[in-house]
């Protein structure tokens, strides 16, 4: 979709949006108008070397990486498990972040295009 101006019909389209307490993407939940000059789009596969994964840098200007150490990112998610509704203690929250969304996290470190930016947090 090309950018347009003022003096031009504006186009939409929509993307879906991401909430970890409904577990399931929505679809066609977040306006994008062709007047928008900066896109930024968000989420752990975006630069994934992998198909069909690979192919949304190809459409980015700029690609940037946000890490944190794993432990951090541990906490991080167990908290947000606990917030979510996902898990009820944090011994459980902890477990889950282990058992599933660190090793895709590592998945996808292993297999990263590589960024223009990495941004330490």
């Amino acid at each position: 979709m090309p950018v347009t101006t003022i003096n031009q019909p504006e186009e939409l389209l929509y993307a879906p949006s991401f909430d970890h307490a409904l577990k399931d993407p929505v679809q066609n939940a977040i306006p994008v108008s062709s007047r928008n000059r900066l896109i930024v789009i968000e989420g752990n596969y975006t630069l994934l070397n992998q198909k069909p994964w690979n192919e949304i840098a190809n459409l980015c200007e700029e690609k940037w990486f946000v890490d944190a150490n794993r432990e951090v990112v541990k906490q991080r998610l167990a908290q947000r498990h606990l917030l979510a509704g996902i898990e009820t203690d944090a011994l459980a929250a902890e477990q889950r972040a282990e058992e599933n969304d660190l090793p895709n996290g590592d998945f996808i470190r292993d297999m990263l295009i590589a960024p223009d930016v990495v941004i330490q947090n």
